[in-house]
């Protein structure tokens, strides 16, 4: 019996430490996946992704970064644009370590209805990471409010960023026509310089705008003036005013995107009578009075100024060289008539008795 007690005391006491050390196994091994969490132990790598900077917001820390200012030609800070008063939009690109990336090319992108992208949508960032664009009023008449994108790549990541801005319709205004002649008065069917200069908010526009000038000899044809003239540096544009009989005061205005200047007055010297010079004869032969046969012949002459061109409203008198033979004129002589629109006077000659 004893022999026995001792048996299952020793089988008992083995039985009890296998059992203590399996259990203090499974306690180890689920406190270990506890620890876990249930995390993928093989993570994937990033791939690269998009970061987006906000005008005022840095970029997330060790995040490329894209940032955009808005100036004006004098390199202030603006956050509007107008006709003739555009705005340079420069983008600065830097990569997670701040450094700025040069030889980058960043996309630009705007509301087209509200604003235009010049020279180009893409530009290429300088030795500073910077791109420049112009961005202007898509038209003279547009307002409203947008933003302008900037997108560039850098490495795997695209980078976006924008700025704001607003566009207004400034005030046009054209200056009165100043003349190539001053004050003096133009020869008759001389030429002269006009011009004007185009404003807008009271700037001289920097964008070309066409012009056009108009005046009241030119209205019924007595006078040329340029049409469609587009503004050069200096928002200046220059065309030319031709006299074609206008012998007065002529008043001149110029135009441009709906607005109309001051006017101008022109005096324009009455041209000069040169010469009066024979046009034709019908018929060219006549028939001695009573003998039968044509008897008389209407006979035109054309007045000239000392430029050669046909003067109208001016009185031309009519004589004979002789009167032998009873030779006449119709109306009698001195008969008299006054010059048409294209210089022509016109008088009959009748034949006498002696050829």
């Amino acid at each position: 019996m004893q022999t026995f007690l001792y048996f299952a005391r020793n089988c008992l006491g083995q039985g009890i430490a296998r059992v203590s050390a399996s259990l203090l196994l499974a306690v180890t091994l689920a406190a270990l996946a506890g620890c876990h969490g249930g995390d993928d132990p093989n993570p994937p790598e990033e791939q690269g992704g998009t970061t987006t900077g906000t005008p005022g917001a840095p970029a997330p820390a060790g995040a490329p970064s894209i940032a955009l200012a808005l100036t004006n030609a004098a390199g202030a800070t603006v956050s509007a644009i107008s006709t003739g008063a555009p705005a340079t939009v420069k983008a600065t690109l830097k990569d997670a370590a701040g450094a700025v990336i040069p030889n980058a090319i960043v996309t630009f992108s705007t509301d087209a209805t509200l604003a235009t992208i010049s020279p180009a949508a893409t530009a290429l960032t300088n030795a500073a990471g910077v791109a420049t664009i112009t961005l202007s009023p898509a038209t003279i008449v547009t307002a409203g409010a947008t933003d302008v994108k900037a997108t560039a790549q850098v490495g795997t990541v695209a980078v976006t960023g924008s700025i704001g801005f607003a566009v207004g319709v400034a005030a046009v205004t054209i200056t009165a026509p100043v003349l190539g002649v001053g004050a003096a008065p133009l020869s008759a069917f001389g030429t002269t310089s006009v011009a004007v200069t185009v404003s807008f908010g009271g700037v001289p526009v920097a964008t070309p705008q066409n012009v056009t000038f108009a005046s009241a000899c030119a209205g019924i044809g007595k006078a040329a003036l340029s049409a469609g003239v587009a503004t050069v540096e200096g928002g200046v544009a220059t065309g030319s005013y031709r006299d074609n009989g206008c012998a007065g005061i002529d008043v001149i205005t110029a135009s441009a995107a709906g607005v109309t200047s001051p006017s101008t007055s022109l005096v324009v010297a009455a041209p000069v009578t040169g010469s009066i010079q024979f046009v034709s004869a019908t018929p060219s032969i006549i028939s001695l009075k009573g003998i039968g046969g044509t008897e008389a012949s209407q006979v035109r002459f054309k007045v000239l100024d000392t430029g050669g061109n046909p003067l109208s409203g001016k009185a031309v008198t009519f004589g004979l060289s002789t009167t032998v033979g009873g030779i006449t004129l119709t109306p009698a002589a001195p008969a008299t008539a006054i010059s048409d629109a294209g210089g022509l006077v016109v008088t009959n000659v009748n034949s006498g008795t002696v050829s």
